[in-house]
């Protein structure tokens, strides 16, 4: 059930040059959530570092985040925040928020979960941006719990410097047998060693070949989940087997 907790920002770290991790310490409280759900921020803002309030802004704003620590963490959360060019909360919460400063959190939420035993012998998760976020979570959970999943990740990014935790991805992948990747690139540059483009039927076809039953979870934006979903339902796959989150 839902529960709103008082956190502390702990830490900040610049993953790409445009997306942050923020963790945030719930201290003696625990939220207790399943992987790929998300949380609401509520976030009074402050004006302070130049920034300011325009007049046509609400002073309490609300955001949500997929969380992106493991769900064997109960009194810290990570949340992966991309700062766009209008985005004045994501502003916010990249530049002008101390290590310190409070707000609240709201929940968890949210239907895109893969469950500790899922019905299912394989997950393909396919990500864009920011949107790999909840498979960052998946994917620790597994490895730090010892979950019998076998997840691939197919994560879509512009360059080689937008990939978010990428190390960590690689990592995780070398560790642990369960757990692979593929990045893609869609303004790759001539040194770039891997996939290229955007996401298309031959990179999914070397995992549906194993005859497993197959769950696909898509997250990230609208664009992109929605031309994955076609995409997939053209390769033949049910939509009970789709999952989807978008990042508006």
């Amino acid at each position: 059930m839902p529960q709103e907790f008082k956190t502390k920002l702990k830490e900040k770290k610049q993953l790409t040059p445009d997306t942050w991790a923020l963790t945030f310490d719930l201290g003696a409280q625990t939220l207790v959530f399943q992987m790929g759900q998300f949380v609401m921020l509520k976030i009074l803002l402050h004006e302070k570092k130049g920034f300011m309030v325009n007049e046509e802004k609400k002073q309490l704003q609300y955001r949500s985040y997929s969380i992106a620590s493991s769900a064997a963490e109960k009194n810290f959360i990570e949340l992966i925040v991309k700062k766009t060019a209008d985005g004045f909360v994501s502003r916010y919460l990249t530049e002008i928020m101390d290590i310190g400063n409070e707000l609240s959190i709201m929940g968890p939420y949210g239907n895109f979960i893969l469950p500790e035993n899922p019905p299912y012998e394989s997950i393909i998760f396919i990500a864009a941006g920011s949107g790999v976020a909840p498979c960052l979570c998946m994917m620790r959970t597994i490895n730090t719990r010892a979950l019998p999943i076998y997840l691939h990740l197919l994560f879509s990014n512009k360059t080689e410097a937008d990939i978010i935790a990428r190390k960590e991805i690689e990592s995780l992948c070398a560790d642990n047998l369960l757990l692979s990747y593929d990045f893609t690139l869609t303004r790759a540059d001539d040194s770039w060693q891997g996939l290229k483009g955007r996401i298309h039927s031959e990179m999914l076809t070397p995992r549906l070949s194993n005859k497993k039953r197959t769950a696909f979870y898509l997250c990230g934006v609208p664009a992109m989940v929605n031309e994955a979903n076609a995409l997939l339902e053209n390769m033949g796959v049910s939509p009970n087997d789709i999952k989807q989150e978008i990042y508006n």
